[in-house]
């Protein structure tokens, strides 16, 4: 196998990662939350978008998969900020 094909495997596992231990979890709090919210209406969109935005940002969300701190602000900033709902 050459680097590059094993560079582009790391990634990919690494963003699906950040998908299911960052993503995933904010996403089932907004299901149950807002129900009518766009993300929960148009999953599979909302899906692929989150995708390539972690795809993009994967050398930065990387932290906040590593530092479980970092994990929880990470779902809470995100639920706040696809809700509008105020910080607790």
């Amino acid at each position: 196998m050459e680097n590059w094909q094993l560079w582009a495997a790391i990634y990919i596992s690494g963003v699906f990662t950040a998908m299911y231990a960052l993503w995933l979890p904010s996403w089932r709090v907004i299901k149950k939350i807002q129900p009518d919210n766009i993300i929960i209406r148009r999953p599979i969109l909302s899906h692929i978008v989150v995708f390539w935005i972690f795809f993009l940002f994967f050398p930065v969300t990387i932290l906040s998969i590593i530092i479980p701190s970092k994990t929880e602000n990470f779902i809470k900033g995100f639920i706040e900020g696809a809700t509008n709902l105020p910080k607790e």
